[in-house]
């Protein structure tokens, strides 16, 4: 999917504009989101990002469900120690204006 890569891609170069377009406008917390992120890059490199999609639901013409699981790698600057981590989501895509976008995401255990 064109706009997970894309957010991948704006994690691993820093590119806070670009990720940001990922999110719809209505997405809950954005700007905290937009903090959060910023805070992280201040702490840690992302080297690696890959995704999974599995349980996809389209709901209509607009708006879709879908489960991504990512598996990142990044190193904490500081330490310069090397750490891996896998997050899944319940993810809900709005498109807008043409262009998909994340409007809710809640982390699954």
């Amino acid at each position: 999917m064109p706009l997970l890569i894309s957010m991948r891609d704006a994690r691993l170069n820093k590119n806070i504009i670009q990720l940001m377009n990922c999110y719809s406008v209505t997405f809950p917390g954005l700007e905290a989101k937009r903090q959060e992120t910023l805070k992280s890059w201040e702490i840690y490199d992302y080297t690696n990002m890959v995704f999974t999609i599995d349980e996809t639901q389209s709901l209509d013409a607009d708006n879709a469900n879908a489960k991504v699981t990512w598996y990142v790698d990044f190193k904490n600057r500081r330490t310069g120690e090397f750490l891996s981590s896998t997050q899944s989501y319940q993810v809900r895509f709005a498109k807008e204006l043409g262009q998909w976008r994340i409007r809710s995401l809640e982390e699954i255990e």
